[in-house]
């Protein structure tokens, strides 16, 4: 469980095993792993000059035995005691991320547990109450990459049956066709995480993760510093505002998920550009429409595609522009003119607007005001990339240029569920609900332009 723990224990560099010190482990979802010292790992006849930045420290406490670190960093010492923090750490074995490989991972979440909402209780009457364990779904990627989503019904009940607990606790595991590096099989499961993001609008944090170490199959817990300001509370999580959940795909899930994967493959730096406003949900309005701006710009080119002129016509105008120049300034032209075949701004807006009609017309109104929100958008995101004065007061500001930035997101939202299938109609029903529980002046900003 990534819960907050401290762990006391002795240290030492896998390459200095003789030299153990002891210290105590410490985590916390919010601040991280950091590891105090009693003394320095490293030996007087091998103190660093720079920074002390070992890749692994191997420990064992009593608690949960060996203990790697991973990508670790000498943050303070002083006379014979150090501090170090550490990206991650494995508790349960000595792993060399060089040469161990997984068999599989998995991985519990709060958000993922919403979002999968396996039905397992039945209330046949007052005096009686079922429960049971749901059906597993499972997924198969073309590379034989398995998938697997399933829920346990934890139970509890106190000495004197008073009282009985259930729980449902829900998992996610992926199990590559052949025993992989860490990277890999963390890769698969951020991947799955990223889908419950998409779905539920909001980062979806795991609470445990669990590996499987080749060739032994021991289980190893994997901890690390949470990428935002944690929150458990489930309250949170409203129905109202989710573009899609489990129950909306359960019944293709091997489809739906091989489609996901596909589409993560394909579109991964959009997909980075819009789960960085998830995650970082702080970020000024400014980075917030540049981030969105630019995923709708790398959507467009990798999924759309398209250049100004065909290739062959292209490279004829570049031909004689060049010639016309002067010899000491081709070389100059040529390098200025490398991207002119590429579609502008302007163009790659229109063209997204036009193939999600229906949305367009609900989210922002007639062809006209489609117009006016383009220029809008390229005159405001050429302002705060150049910051050329002539285009400041051309571009929009403060409330404004947020419910520009939230009217971009919802497009972007849009292209995302039509690359994974969804229906024209779904697609509205729930980018129209979302919208007025999400940001009610979307659609009265849309009617006023």
């Amino acid at each position: 469980m990534m819960e907050k723990f401290e762990y006391k224990g002795s240290w030492w560099l896998p390459e200095d095993p003789d030299r153990k010190v002891g210290g105590i482990l410490k985590f916390s979802p919010d601040e991280g792993i950091r590891l105090e010292l009693t003394d320095l790992l490293e030996s007087n006849n091998h103190l660093s000059l720079g920074a002390f930045a070992p890749e692994l420290i191997f420990g064992k406490t009593a608690e949960k035995g060996k203990v790697t670190l991973y990508h670790c960093l000498e943050t303070r010492h002083h006379a014979a005691t150090s501090e170090i923090v550490c990206e991650l750490a494995i508790l349960g074995s000595h792993v060399d991320f060089q040469k161990d490989t997984f068999l599989s991972m998995h991985a519990e979440s709060r958000e993922l547990d919403f979002w999968a909402n396996f039905k397992w209780v039945e209330l046949s009457d007052w005096r009686c109450v079922r429960w049971h364990i749901p059906d597993k779904l499972n997924a198969c990627l073309n590379d034989g990459t398995r998938v697997a989503l399933w829920a346990v019904i934890e139970h509890s009940w106190t000495s004197v049956p008073a009282e009985v607990r259930l729980r449902r606790k829900t998992f996610v595991e992926v199990t590559p066709a052949s025993p992989s590096p860490f990277e890999r099989c963390l890769g698969l499961l951020q991947t799955m995480l990223d889908l419950v993001s998409l779905g539920l609008l909001r980062p979806a944090i795991p609470s445990e993760i669990v590996g499987v170490l080749n060739p032994q199959e021991e289980k190893v817990e994997i901890v690390y510093k949470f990428p935002r300001k944690y929150s458990s509370n489930k309250a949170l999580l409203n129905p109202a505002q989710t573009l899609f959940t489990c129950t909306d795909i359960s019944n293709h899930f091997d489809e739906f998920i091989r489609r996901w994967f596909d589409l993560n493959d394909r579109l991964r730096p959009v997909l980075n550009l819009y789960l960085a406003t998830l995650y970082a949900q702080e970020m000024y309005v400014e980075s917030y429409f540049l981030n969105i701006i630019h995923a709708l710009e790398a959507y467009h080119r990798l999924a759309i595609g398209g250049q100004d002129l065909p290739e062959d016509e292209h490279q004829k105008r570049v031909s004689e522009i060049i010639n016309s120049a002067p010899s000491q300034w081709r070389q100059w032209l040529k390098e200025q003119l490398k991207y002119s075949n590429e579609k502008r701004l302007r163009s790659r807006l229109m063209e997204i607007c036009e193939k999600s009609q229906s949305v367009t017309k609900k989210l922002i109104g007639s062809k006209k005001k489609v117009k006016h929100f383009i220029s809008q958008v390229v005159d405001t995101r050429n302002y705060l990339t150049h910051y050329d004065p002539a285009y400041a007061e051309k571009a929009v500001h403060g409330r404004q240029l947020f419910y520009l930035t939230q009217r971009l997101k919802v497009l972007l939202e849009c292209c995302l569920l039509r690359e994974l299938g969804f229906p024209d109609p779904f697609i509205l029903e729930r980018i129209e609900k979302v919208s007025v529980n999400r940001l009610p002046l979307i659609t009265v900003w849309a009617l006023a332009d």
